[in-house]
């Protein structure tokens, strides 16, 4: 008996079960009736939508071309970032740049800290070769971005002979100029996966002194990864070594040290914070 009951609930359950399909089923006939296909790629739209949405939907199906994705797309060219950098380097020297020759976007202007974590990114991504043709003749972007760097470094020294000035004016000019040869010196140091780059860096007239003056940045990062740029000319390019020093050699006389290398030395002998991270950074050196 208690078998015939159990029996006779599953064959309840089971039709009711039944009953609520046939219910789901008819509910979405009931609905699918609201809609008609519309357009070569049989997308559904409701007849009751508004006009301009079918109208959109036709237009799009008859004349929009299929979009091809792509895995990365650029922000710009290598000629357009070099246009921006020499237009930029002009305006710290007070010169003029022609807006006939250079970017296709001539009239588009753009941050400096926006412009250089672009360029970041792409050379990091190197997005269809993008870094060859970034540092390659004619772009030489190695080059622009040495006399961008010298250009920060200047601007952190005008703002130094005005000490006595302090207002907020200043104090924004000068954390600008920090960031900016931070911004720049990663660009730089994207650059270095390229031999061509290295061979710049090493062969530019002042590139090398300019790297390690920013050594004595007052920005602790901005120090390493200048570090990290030298240690990089050091080990690939034949005299490294020899054009590091020298350039040392001018470092000390341009900050009035008694013997090379006193400053890095008695950041590493430090005992404050932006001492003992320094340490710890250029433990970690390449």
């Amino acid at each position: 008996m208690k078998s015939i009951g159990r029996l006779q609930s599953v064959k309840t359950t089971t039709v009711e079960s039944i009953r609520q399909l046939q219910s789901a089923n008819a509910l979405l006939r009931r609905q699918l009736k609201r809609f008609r296909f519309w357009g070569d790629d049989h997308e559904m739209v409701p007849e009751d939508e508004d006009r301009d949405l079918k109208l959109q939907v036709f237009v799009r199906n008859e004349t929009s071309e299929p979009i091809q994705p792509s895995s990365r797309p650029q922000h710009s060219s290598a000629k357009d970032y070099i246009f921006y950098l020499r237009r930029q380097v002009a305006k710290d020297r007070g010169l003029e740049v022609s807006e006939s020759v250079g970017s296709e976007n001539e009239g588009f202007t753009i941050e400096l800290p926006k412009l250089l974590n672009r360029l970041e990114d792409e050379l990091r991504c190197d997005h269809r070769n993008f870094l060859q043709d970034f540092v390659s003749e004619p772009q030489n972007g190695t080059v622009w971005l040495l006399d961008l760097l010298k250009s920060c470094h200047s601007r952190q020294i005008n703002q130094d002979k005005h000490g006595s000035v302090q207002n907020k004016e200043r104090k924004h000019l000068l954390k600008r100029a920090l960031t900016d040869e931070y911004n720049c010196l990663l660009c730089l140091k994207m650059t270095l996966r390229s031999h061509k780059s290295i061979i710049s860096i090493a062969q530019h007239h002042s590139g090398l002194s300019v790297l390690a003056s920013c050594i004595m940045s007052t920005f602790t990062k901005s120090r390493v990864v200048a570090l990290e740029i030298l240690t990089k000319v050091c080990e690939v390019f034949p005299d490294g070594y020899k054009k590091t020093l020298e350039a040392m050699s001018s470092v000390k006389l341009i900050f009035g040290e008694s013997v090379r290398f006193k400053f890095l030395v008695s950041m590493l002998m430090g005992s404050g914070k932006s001492a003992q991270g320094f340490e710890v950074r250029v433990v970690h050196l390449p």
